[in-house]
């Protein structure tokens, strides 16, 4: 299709012929080129040939009158490639287009309507600076600031519950007992790590930008502050430009040292993070664990019928003790009985452990099955005297009221007694030796007329005697040699004196004792109810055992130790844990009477306190001597053992050291019938291991966590600094600048784009070091750079601080050098339309040309 020009459209198109081109929409295009794009579109057909003659001779002169009338515009970027980053418009409007539809649609690419601008508006394509917080820090760097901090606080959460948990959590005692403790701590360390540095490389950014806005930077180190804000390696990379001497020294307000100091901060902490692994390992050691419950099978008693081996050869009290075994304890509590004659250890129950091995009791964290079960309890009490006709001591009688008094007092129901008749207990069938040793004189339930029953035997309120046993003893002592080592004979009509649960026999017509005091003889009662059955129970221990052996205290053989036993046995008082024992607990409740459980141990009943095979005699006499090796004397051990419960205790309990010889007794017998066990039944064990845990210690096993140790409070105040540092850095980002995002490339490069830097930007193969030289020589890299807002926020530009002097420069607020641009496609290096300032250069030359050309 044709189309005819009409008068209004040829003369508006000798107008566009012979004014100056339009820089904006086509900067290389000329005149003459618009005019052959009119002519390819269809129009020139109506143009005559001289017409375009006189069109090519005026575009050549019109050539000449183009740069002069060129303006700057800083409303847009250029659309060529100069460097100032200007927009340029011609002085002349453009008048408009006639309105026909035939030339719109065959100028269309050309051309634009009246009504619409030639250029799209400013603000259809520049953003908006203003962003928001989001879009300011970008999203992957706040991804990146949220997840590091969840793993932060998840690490160290799972760090503090490793450091203050303890077996007693599920979760807990399986990661210990598996050894799984080191490999979690070195992992959740490389979280931290990584988290930390992670965070520490976009607290960077933030702080290169308030370098940029705020503190500024010196003007050769412009260009790689600002990049920073878009990718670097960490605070390091950061700390080249801000933490140099040179930069420190530049002067300046105070305030404009808080970018150097939380730059160093934030070194600091990065750095201590890499250590977060040896700090925290440093708190783990081996230590015992307590494992998983195990079932097994254990031979835990004798089978009904089976008599086992039992040696009758000897008593029990004459031979060594061959085992001081830990035991599973059971103490109920007792009520508070106001001091009597009476003393009464109350339901003691204590349970043998079916292991021989002694690291395998030692080791034992819990064990839920069939074991042997004792009954300890002992009552003393201090027995009445009476004369004969002759006036001398002939007799000691059971005190019935005061057993009665106590039973109904305590509720101890099983302290039973033959109320028909007073018992009377010869005083010429006891021994009593002189020089300050103990002598047990056991004696029968006949003669003593009363009996402790067992927490295993029926109750009964009357006292039945078919059943002869010799739980009894006639406890009997002189605390200080009588004179010549010799008792009166007859024994005479003593003083009586009720001392707790002793009877004090005080001679006060005797000569002194080498201690100064009246010679006296002390006499106990002492009722035990050893017995034995075979039941379940559940024991189990919150701290360290250990199975106590006698220590020799000199270079003697003969002198022991029994300090560690007798704590063990629970002198004094405290909970089984605290001695290193099992503490016991019984599934179906506390045991009482026959129904209980079986009674295949009651050779330990039998077997376990005989003193003489003798049964004719109602006495059996036997001396605790440490010497031993008379006639009716007990093992040496066995009396070391009594004279320390009775002379080195801090409160000797008469009723406490009878306790403690019918356990080792029954102990002694136990473990010489366990080989023998033919009674085979399952049982859950839990034993205690070694494994690297939280302030483990080798061979110490206690319930208590580790809680705080120095290298989780190291690490742990380390990370609490470090998050306030980044969340006040990420403060001082988003409220206290306004130019800067994060993770963005193409605006750190344009950012940095000005009158100052154009031409050091243009220099495509030039290196830091020689820029850096050019600036020195230009006598501007003492500079002090940051980046402002201009143009009433629309554009950004450089405005200088200070110089190295701390003063502001010469040139003014903003210094440097303002230019509307530099057309660099003429190598000469014509400047157009300049502002120098403070006299560096001359209108029309570029400052820096006379030192050399600004493109070679």
């Amino acid at each position: 299709m044709r189309h005819e020009l009409g008068a209004s459209e040829t003369k508006w198109l000798c107008w566009a012929t012979f004014r100056p081109p339009i820089m904006q929409v086509e900067p290389q295009r000329t005149s003459l080129e618009r005019l052959l794009d009119l002519r390819t579109s269809g129009i020139s057909s109506t143009i005559p040939p001289c017409f375009l003659v006189s069109v090519l001779i005026l575009a050549f002169v019109n050539r000449a009158r183009v740069l002069p009338h060129i303006k700057v515009n800083m409303s847009r970027p250029m659309s060529y490639g100069g460097s100032s980053g200007r927009t340029f418009r011609t002085n002349n409007p453009v008048p408009p287009l006639p309105q026909s539809a035939g030339l719109q649609s065959s100028t269309s690419n050309t051309f634009e309507r009246d009504d619409v601008p030639l250029v799209k508006p400013v603000s259809s394509r520049r953003p908006s600076p203003k962003k928001s917080i989001l879009a300011r820090l970008g999203r992957f760097h706040a991804g990146v600031l949220i997840l590091t901090t969840i793993c932060i606080v998840a690490s160290m959460g799972f760090m503090s519950f490793l450091w203050f948990a303890n077996d007693n959590n599920p979760a807990w005692r399986d990661l210990a007992s598996n050894n799984g403790v080191t490999r979690v701590v070195v992992i959740a360390s490389l979280v931290i790590t990584a988290s930390v540095m992670s965070q520490a490389g976009v607290a960077t950014s933030m702080l290169a930008s308030l370098a940029l806005e705020k503190s500024g930077t010196a003007l050769p180190h412009l260009a790689p502050v600002s990049m920073i804000r878009n990718t670097n390696a960490g605070p390091h990379a950061l700390a080249y430009y801000l933490l140099r001497p040179s930069a420190l020294r530049k002067g300046g307000p105070k305030i404009r040292l808080l970018t150097p100091v939380l730059l160093a901060l934030l070194i600091l902490t990065a750095f201590l993070s890499q250590f977060a692994s040896f700090a925290l390992l440093s708190d783990v050691s081996v230590g015992l664990v307590a494992g998983h419950p195990a079932s097994d099978s254990l031979r835990t008693s004798l089978a009904p019928g089976s008599l086992g081996k039992t040696d009758t050869s000897t008593s029990p009290w004459l031979r060594k003790p061959t085992s001081y075994t830990a035991f599973a304890d059971f103490m109920s509590k007792q009520q508070a009985i106001t001091p009597s004659r009476v003393t009464d250890t109350g339901v003691s129950l204590r349970a043998l452990i079916p292991l021989s091995d002694r690291q395998d009791r030692v080791s034992l964290k819990e064990y839920d099955g069939s074991a042997t079960v004792l009954d300890t309890r002992v009552v003393c009490v201090s027995p009445d005297a009476a004369v004969d006709d002759t006036g001398n001591l002939a007799f000691l009688s059971v005190p019935q009221e005061v057993l009665q008094n106590h039973s109904a007092a305590s509720g101890n129901s099983r302290l039973v007694q033959d109320l028909t008749s007073r018992a009377l207990i010869p005083f010429s069938g006891l021994k009593i030796l002189p020089d300050g040793n103990f002598t047990l004189n056991q004696i029968s339930t006949q003669l003593s007329g009363s009996r402790l029953l067992s927490q295993f035997d029926p109750p009964s309120d009357n006292f039945d005697i078919r059943q002869s046993t010799f739980n009894q003893y006639i406890v009997t002592n002189v605390p200080f040699p009588f004179p010549n080592n010799t008792l009166p004979k007859p024994l005479g009509n003593p003083t009586q004196k009720i001392v707790g649960e002793w009877l004090h026999l005080v001679y006060e017509n005797l000569p002194l004792t080498t201690s100064g005091s009246r010679p006296l003889i002390r006499i106990s009662l002492c009722y035990n109810a050893l017995s034995a059955v075979d039941m379940d129970i559940q024991a189990s221990t919150d701290s360290t055992r250990n199975e106590t052996v006698p220590q020799q205290s000199s270079s003697s053989a003969l002198v022991l130790n029994f300090e560690a036993i007798r704590l063990q046995f629970g002198e004094s008082g405290a909970s089984p844990n605290d001695r290193g024992l099992l503490e016991m607990k019984f599934p179906k409740g506390v045991p009482e009477g026959p129904a209980s459980e079986t009674n295949s141990s009651d050779y330990i009943r039998r077997t376990a306190q005989w003193i003489s095979q003798n049964q004719t005699s109602n006495i059996h006499p036997i001396s605790l001597l440490p010497q031993g090796g008379g006639a009716n004397q007990s093992h040496p051990d066995f009396a070391l053992l009594f004279n320390e419960m009775m002379y080195n205790a801090l409160a000797p309990n008469i009723g406490f050291a009878m306790q403690s010889m019918v356990t080792v007794l029954a102990q002694t017998v136990y473990q010489e019938q366990l080989p023998y066990f033919d009674k085979s039944t399952a049982v859950r064990l839990a034993r205690l291991t070694h494994a690297p845990i939280p302030g483990g210690q080798e061979g110490v096993y206690g319930s208590v966590p580790a809680g705080f140790q120095p290298g989780y409070i190291t690490v742990l105040v380390v990370i609490i600094i470090h998050l306030f540092l980044v969340a006040g850095i990420a403060y001082l980002f988003i409220f206290h600048t306004t130019l800067s995002t994060l993770n963005n490339a193409w605006q750190v490069l344009s950012q940095t784009n000005d009158a100052l830097t154009s031409r050091y930007l243009t220099s495509s193969f030039a290196s830091d070091t020689e820029v850096t030289r050019w600036m020195t020589e230009d006598k501007i890299s003492h500079q002090i750079i940051t980046i402002t807002s201009k143009d009433d926020g629309r554009a950004t530009g450089l405005k200088e601080l200070r110089g190295r002097d701390g003063s502001a420069n010469a040139m003014g607020e903003e210094g440097g050098l303002e230019i509307s641009h530099w057309d660099d496609r003429l190598r000469g290096g014509y400047f157009h339309n300049a502002n120098v300032r403070a006299g560096r250069g001359v209108p029309g030359r570029h400052p820096w040309q006379e030192v050399r050309q600004p493109w070679s």
